[in-house]
């Protein structure tokens, strides 16, 4: 399945990825997320390891929590909404 047409399930409020995607494909995906919270509001966690693509989630009013980097090279940040 291609993730930029995944239909985010209704009741998903934590989401984990692990720098999955480039800049397209991964605004699909907020996109997705954001259809999604609107049909069913909700809070939402995402757990984002490796975050290439952290503005995206920002710039579309994503809230970072938790930032970390692990030895030097494993970065990783929580973001709500």
């Amino acid at each position: 399945m291609d993730a930029f047409y995944f239909d985010i399930p209704e009741d998903a409020d934590c989401i984990f990825m692990f720098n999955p995607f480039d800049e397209v494909i991964m605004s699909g995906v907020i996109e997705n997320i954001e259809i999604s919270l609107e049909e069913n509001p909700r809070a939402v966690t995402i757990i984002y390891a490796n975050p290439m693509q952290k503005h995206l989630f920002l710039n579309a009013g994503y809230t970072q929590t938790y930032h970390t980097i692990k030895m030097k090279y494993l970065e990783a940040v929580i973001l709500t909404k």
